[in-house]
């Protein structure tokens, strides 16, 4: 429940630019937004690179799998509640290392 709620959080564009593959978007954030716009959903490149400066990661574009999508809904919420903007990376590699933990010892 906790990563559908994760997931509805994230803006639709964003959502697609993450989990689609590399072969489907690119590899640039220009070419995202336009395969993103192409399937019916906007979001403009700036905000791309800006969603992967708020995590301090190079890009978020094709980070297919579940985990990275999950993280950032996560550090929308908890940043929301705890610390603002700038707390938005110590959140989302908070989640990260939870989702590892919570699978090793499972």
């Amino acid at each position: 429940i906790m990563a559908m709620i994760a997931a509805c959080i994230i803006d639709p564009g964003l959502y697609f630019a993450i989990n689609a593959p590399v072969g489907v978007i690119g590899d640039s954030v220009q070419s995202a937004s336009q395969a993103v716009a192409d399937f019916g959903f906007t979001i403009t490149p700036d905000a791309l690179a800006q969603a992967a400066k708020d995590v301090e990661e190079a890009s978020l574009l094709s980070r297919t799998g579940g985990a990275p999508t999950f993280a950032l809904g996560m550090s929308e919420i908890f940043s929301a509640v705890v610390g603002g903007t700038a707390m938005k990376a110590f959140w989302y590699h908070f989640a990260i290392m939870f989702e590892a933990l919570f699978i090793l010892t499972t």
